[in-house]
Order: structure tokens, then sequence, then C-alpha cells
């Protein structure tokens, strides 16, 4: 809105404050005269267009200054505010003495494109570089509301209050002008906003009120009664204000009637009049009432209401304003504080309704039907919350994500900010969690607010987000700066600890120990102390120094012996010692441990030792139990599947055979058994069903049969993977078996173990030893037939070359096929052959040299008819 006394005193000065410069030429006078004309007569556009032609054509001209001025203040009066600036700003340095003038329209033309900081500068620097201008006044006045629509008080208070400044002078000499009534209102605004009401009142009382328009009296009226109501004098605000809304109503301003509502609202509740603030601000959900004050007023009906728990009429009311004002532009903040307490019932569980997802469709329907709403980044903020406690956190984090693209620089930006790091916390992408805290930090610091509740969480979650990347650096700097925010324990101690633990989990120990000494020499008496001690120890043990941590883990059990972790500490010791190659006092440690902590969830681990302590000494019967107890009555822990192929091995090894098939079972039948684990718990139960001895045939014959369905099995779930090879070996194995008891399944053993071979994925140790059991069936098969089919066992005597020779195969295979090869070799006389496989095995296998050496020399006897010297050692 156009401020008119300063625009008349512009336009005094342009029509006869100053003599115009003449032109030198009567084309340039009558062209200058010609716009200057469509000026006065308010014709703004004409007037811009012909100063706009003047400037091009004579741009060098004396009258060019003036012209510039008028074209710009024409620009003004045609809201073209963009255009007035720079016209302004490039012709300024050439200004003169008219640069003050140029200074001022350039503030003017910020203040009303709402450019505020911009305004302010112009106005500064004119009334610091002019300090005579007949403008200085007007600019000082300027840049106080400049500076009062940025909310910087403290300025606005300097200019119109210090009693050498401009304004001062100028109230002094002239007390009854528009501007100085303006400025003192100013002055005591922000003398109210800095919390002095004292000099508010002292800005208004000199005012001679029967110089004032009604407006102005409604403004004086308004303001003592904010005055009383500053300094705690309720009462008397509510006395000052009795009159306030028929003062307003002569203005016929809605603005000033709908301001005097809301502030007979804010007295009556400081008197707890409840009742009476509800009907004044009531009064402002009209239809004329401007949209800051119905917002207002919605906002204060809800939080009453809420106050006295009458939240049924407050969602009733809200409904009500909803139902018979869908297209206002405040149903926007009807839909939030709506919302808002849909929410808060949600939280505080208030039965009936589902308050999550109608607070929900509510923040969706404000989102959707006002979309330009500057509550939408609010709405966006309570929807994150929304689906944060309906546990949807992907959405909750794109809806906090909008948020903060939405609000401007406050502690609800910070907040969306901070919950855009939880939800990426709690989705375990903790890149962006840290990067959200750092942002709701950096929020915060601009606010100048360091010490509030959010701070400190925002500092604690980044640290823990430091401590998920490994970044143990970034972790104690956190930590630091809580400890700065002042007396915050236990979150100080906490997060000292956390930091200590992050550099012993980032294999920094030597980082870590000083941390915990500190902690001790800053936290003595610590609750967090014997947590604190614990992890010194540990990290005692992570430098690999066993005695100083069994020496703590010792001082640990003695100073805190009733403490809820010393089960974790006996546990800790006893590995300490396993660590440390002492496994005999480790046994004992263990042994103590799940005798004296039998339902401890450290148990399983422990029992998991002891079966295999016992299982490495051999007694497998120990073992068995210690596993077996363990996954029967942890058969949730992550080593119950484990144990319990274990404890079947364990049954194994004292050829407790059903005990060890039992086992397998239960492990098989698991469906929480890992898929890792699954195939060789099977394996293991059709090979330990081969191990079964039956007196009977027919029940032997069963259990082979069943080994081999087992294994056929396994091969039908893993089509053409080394699985299924070695599953076709263990049919040919069982096949074989079975060949002992009815010579018909040699044939099926045979075809198994080639399957087995064709496979391209089979391991070499899986080929190699099907291309073995190739040979064994045919040797068989050779013995079957009287005499001994020589075709089958030259097959044989091939099956085992093609496995010695294969390089790159398995060692054990290559060496057992290596000797079958010698055998079966000598067996069909084959003696030059088994001369070189001899030399060949001995060099491939020095350990057989001395068993090899008599069988290569014996070939050689045979194969000259003489008996040659010994070659080498073994003779």
């Amino acid at each position: 809105m156009l401020r008119l006394s300063r625009f008349l005193l512009a336009m005094l000065w342009l029509g006869g404050g100053v003599s115009l410069v003449l032109a030198d030429s009567a084309a340039e006078n009558r062209a200058f005269k010609e716009a200057r004309s469509a000026f006065d007569d308010t014709i703004w556009d004409r007037a811009e267009r012909q100063f706009a032609g003047f400037i091009e054509r004579y741009p060098d001209s004396p009258l060019t200054i003036e012209a510039v001025l008028y074209r710009a203040q024409a620009l003004f009066k045609l809201n073209r505010f963009g255009e007035a600036i720079p016209l302004l700003e490039e012709r300024k340095a050439g200004a003169g003495k008219q640069t003050d003038l140029y200074l001022y329209w350039i503030g003017e033309a910020h203040f009303q494109s709402s450019n505020y900081v911009a305004a302010a500068t112009a106005f500064a620097e004119l009334t610091r570089n002019h300090p005579g201008s007949a403008y200085g006044f007007e600019a000082s006045l300027g840049e106080a509301e400049a500076r009062a629509r940025l909310r910087d008080w403290p300025r606005v208070t300097e200019l119109l209050g210090d009693f050498n400044g401009v304004f001062y002078q100028a109230s002094t000499n002239r007390p009854g002008s528009p501007g100085v009534i303006r400025g003192r209102f100013l002055l005591a605004q922000a003398s109210l906003e800095r919390n002095n009401p004292s000099a508010a009142l002292a800005a208004i009382q000199p005012m001679n009120t029967a110089i004032l328009n009604a407006e102005q009296t409604w403004q004086r009226q308004q303001l003592l009664a904010r005055v009383a109501l500053a300094a705690g004098r309720a009462d008397e605000a509510d006395r000052q204000s009795t009159n306030l809304v028929l003062l307003a109503g002569l203005t016929a301003r809605p603005e000033c009637i709908a301001e005097s509502w809301a502030l007979r609202g804010q007295i009556h509740e400081r008197l707890g009049q409840t009742n009476r603030a509800l009907e004044a601000y009531s009064q402002n959900l009209g239809a004329n009432v401007p949209l800051e004050r119905q917002r207002e007023a919605l906002g204060k009906l809800a939080e009453l209401h809420l106050a006295r728990g009458e939240t049924d009429e407050a969602m009733r009311k809200l409904a009500a304003f909803l139902e018979r004002s869908t297209n206002t532009p405040a149903a926007d903040v009807a839909l939030l504080s709506l919302a808002e307490v849909h929410l808060k019932q949600h939280v505080t569980r208030s039965a009936g309704t589902n308050h999550l997802n109608q607070a929900l469709a509510l923040l969706d329907r404000l989102v959707t039907e006002s979309p330009q709403s500057s509550l939408v980044g609010t709405s966006h903020l309570y929807r994150g919350w929304c689906y944060w406690f309906g546990n949807q956190i992907a959405q909750s984090r794109a809806a906090f994500t909008e948020a903060v693209t939405r609000l401007p620089a406050s502690e609800s930006l910070a907040v969306a900010q901070f919950k855009v790091g939880d939800t990426a916390y709690a989705l375990g992408d903790f890149t962006a969690a840290r990067d959200g805290y750092r942002a709701a930090l950096a929020t915060m610091a601009k606010l100048s607010v360091a010490t509030n509740a959010l701070t400190m969480q925002a500092w604690y979650q980044l640290e823990r987000a430091c401590l998920a990347l490994k970044d143990a650096a970034g972790a104690e700097e956190a930590m630091r700066k809580i400890l700065g925010l002042g007396p915050v324990a236990p979150l100080g101690e906490r997060s000292f600890l956390l930091a200590a633990q992050g550099f012993a989990d980032a294999q920094q120990p030597e980082r870590a120990a000083v941390l915990f000494a500190e902690f001790s020499s800053l936290f003595p008496d610590s609750a967090l102390r014997p947590e604190v001690d614990l992890a010194a120890a540990r990290v005692a043990e992570q430098r690999g120094n066993w005695t100083e941590a069994e020496a703590r883990y010792v001082a640990w059990g003695a100073r805190f012996p009733n403490h809820p972790l010393l089960p974790q500490v006996e546990f800790y010791r006893a590995r300490s010692a396993v660590s440390a190659d002492r496994e005999t006092n480790a046994y004992g440690f263990f042994t103590n441990f799940v005798t004296r902590f039998p339902t401890n969830d450290l148990v399983p681990a422990a029992r998991y030792w002891l079966g295999d302590y016992f299982f490495r000494q051999g007694d497998y019967e120990a073992a068995e139990i210690q596993f077996s107890t363990l996954y029967h009555y942890w058969p949730k822990s992550e080593l119950a599947p484990e144990a319990c192929m274990m404890a079947g091995r364990s049954a194994i090894g004292r050829l407790g055979y059903r005990e060890a098939i039992t086992h397998f079972t239960n492990l098989t039948a698991n469906p929480n058994c890992p898929p890792g684990l699954k195939s060789p718990a099977r394996f293991a139960y059709g090979s330990t069903l081969r191990l079964l001895e039956e007196t009977n045939p027919t029940n032997r014959i069963a259990n082979l049969k069943l080994a081999a369905l087992v294994f056929g099995e396994i091969r039908g779930e893993n089509p053409g993977t080394a699985t299924a090879a070695e599953a076709w070996g263990e049919i040919g194995n069982t096949y074989y078996q079975l060949g002992t008891l009815d010579p018909e399944y040699y044939a099926k053993a045979l075809e198994a173990f080639q399957q087995a071979t064709n496979i391209p994925a089979a391991s070499s140790a899986t080929r190699g030893l099907a291309g073995i059991g190739c040979g064994l069936v045919l040797e068989k098969l050779a013995a079957a037939t009287s005499p001994p089919a020589r075709t089958n066992l030259i097959a044989a005597f091939n099956q085992y070359l093609d496995v010695l020779y294969e390089e790159a195969g398995d060692p054990f295979a290559r060496q057992k096929a290596g000797l079958d090869a010698i055998r079966v070799g000598r067996e069909l006389g084959q003696w030059p052959q088994v001369e070189q496989l001899c030399v060949r095995m001995q060099k491939l296998f020095p350990p057989l040299h001395t068993k090899l050496e008599k069988r290569r020399l014996e070939a050689v006897e045979k194969t000259r008819g003489e008996t040659p010297r010994a070659n080498g050692p073994g003779n």
C-alpha cells in the first residue's frame, strides 16, 4: 500500500522544490514537458512510455536524471517494481545531488516488492551517506518499517528510539505529523515484541489524541490494552479493550475488528475466563474476517477446548466449520487442527475411532484441496508422524522429506529434518540418517537454539548414525557437543560410553582405552560405571592383552557381585581364556557359567563351546549331551541348528547311529533350519542309514533303499548343481552297498556314478570319487563271472587312470585311484604299465615311496625276468 506522505513529499520535490535544468534544445525541452504533463495528470502508462522515449533519445541530457526519477515513479504507480529498481540502480552512480532521492525510491520499490532486506539496505544507505537529506526522516522510518517486517525488533528500536536519531528529532519538532504518529506506533509494537511494555507506553502516551483519525484512535487503544496485558495487568487490559470493537467498527476495516476480537480473546484467556475467550474468538469465524484471523480463531477454539479436556467439543466445532465453510481458505486450518486432535488422541491411546486414519485422511485432504496453503508443510510433517506411528516407515520418510522442502526455517523444519534422519536410520540408510540429523542441527543453530531437547537428541542420534557407519571420529565429535551443552547426564554419560565403544568396534582399541579412562575420571560415580568397566575389559581383549582382560573381569565381579551384567562378565572371562589358549581354564569357567546362570542368553554359546571341546577330545557322549541340550532348550538360538548337526556327528562318533538319525531328521524337519545346513544334514542322514548294522537282511535292504531315496530327493531339489553331483555319488555308494546283498544293484550303482561325473558343476572330489566308484563296480561285475571278465577289469583300470591323470583333480581321489590302478594292473599282468604307475605315484605322493618301490621292483622283475637293483630306499 502506497504511503501517501512519502509520495506527496517526492511530488513536492519534483514539482517545485528544485529548479529544472534548462534543456539545450527546444525539442528536448518540449519532449520532457509533454511527458511531465502526462505524469501530472496521473496518466501513468503514457508518462512511463514518454519518459522512456526521452531517456532513449537524449541519454546525455541534463534532464535525464529527472526523467529517470519520473519514469521510475510511473512504473511504481503501475506496480511494476521489478522494472523501476534496475532503472534507478543503473543511473544511481551519476545521479549527483539527487542520489538520496534515487535511494529513497529504490527502497520504496523493494519494500512494495516485499524484499524487505533490500529495502532496509537502501534506506540505511540514504541516512548514512546523506545525513542532511530532506528525505532522512522518511528513509529512517522506511528502514524501521522494513526491519519490522523482518522482525528485527532491536534495529527498529534503535532507529526510532535513539535520542540522537533522525526520527526522534522529528518527533520532537513535529509530534503531530502522520509519519511521527506512524513511527510511534511502530516503536510501541517493537517494545512490546521485546517484552518492554513501559517503553511501549512511553512511545504512545505523548500523542495528541485530538488529531488522531478513527484508525489511529483504534490503534492507540489496542496498543494500550496490549501494554497492560504484557505488563501482567489483565484487569486493566480488559478495561482498555472494552470499547475496542466499537472503535474498530468506526474504521470500517474488517482487519481492525478481527484484531480487536482476537485481543479480547487473549485477555479473557489471561483472566481464566475460558467461555468468554471462546465467545471472542468465535467472532472471527465470519465470512468477512481476514484469513489469518480466521485461522487463529480456529486454532484457539481447538486449543481451549482441548485444555479443558473437551475433545469432542473441539472436534465438533472444527467439523461444523468445515461443513459450512468448505470453500473458505481458512478450511486448511480447520483440517490441520482437526487432524492434530485425532493425532493427539492416538498418542494418548484414546479408545473408539481409528484416530490415526482419520488424521491422515484430513491431512491428505488439506494437501489435495489447498496445495498453495502455507500449512501444507506442517500437514506433511503431521502425515509423517501418522505413518511413523502406523509403522509405515518408508511412507513416513517420504512425508517428512516433503515437509522439509516446504517448511520455513523453524523448529518445525528442524523436527522434520530430524525425523527424516530417524526414518532413514530405521530403514538402515545410515548415511541419509546422518545427513538428516546434521540438517536439523544446522537449522537449530540458525535459530540460535543450542540447548533444547531436540538439539541434544539430534546430537545423540547423529552419534548413533556415525557409529553405525563405523565413523568413530564423527561419533566422538557428537559426544563432545553433547557434553558441551551443559549438565545433561545421563545422556552425556551414555553418549560418552557409545563413543568409546565405537572406537572399539572400529578396531581402534588404543583410542577406546583412552576414552574409557577419561570416562572414569569425568564420571567416577556414574551409574554406567559397570558398563564402562566391562567395555574396558573387552578392549583389553581386543588389544590381545589377555592377562589384563582377565584381571579386569575378576575385579569387575568383585566390585559388582550382584549386577545384572555379571553373567556376561563371567562368559567373557571364559572366552578370554579360550583366546589365550588356556582351554583347561576355559572349560572350568564355561562349566561354572552354565551351572550358575542356566537360563542366561549366553548359555547356548557356552554349551556349544563345551560340546566342541568334548568333540575334539573324542568324548563323543559328553559332546552329544551339550549339543542336544542346547538345541532342545534354546530352539530359537542361532546356534541351535548347528548344535543339532553336531549332536548327530557326536552320536556317530560313539556309534549311536539311530540317535544320530534322530538328530539329523529333527534338523531337516525344522522350518528354521538354515538353507546352507539343510543339505548337509540330509546327506548325513542318508550316510548314517548306510551305517546301520542290521542282522535281518530285509531291514538292511530297506535302510539302504531309504538312504538312496533321501539322496535322490537332494538330487531332485538341486538339478545340475555340485550338490546334485554329490548326491549322485552317494546314490552310487548306496547301490554299491546294496550290490553286496543283491548283485543286480551294481548296474544302478554304475549308472549313478556316471551321472555324478557327467555334471559339469561337480567338484573335483565328487568327480574323482565317482570315477573310483565306477572302477569298483566294474571290478565287482568282473568278479561275478567265472573266469573273471577281463573286459570289465580293463574298463576299471582305465577308470582309475582317468582319475589319476586329471591334473586338477582332488589329491585324495588321485592317490586312491593310482593305488587301485596299480592293484588292477597287477591283476591284469600289465607289468610295464604298473612300473610306470609306481614311478609316477612316487613323484606325486612321496610318503608312499617305500610301499610303491616294492611294487615297482616286482613289475620290473615280471617284465624282464630278472631281479634288478633297488631304485632308492625302501627295498
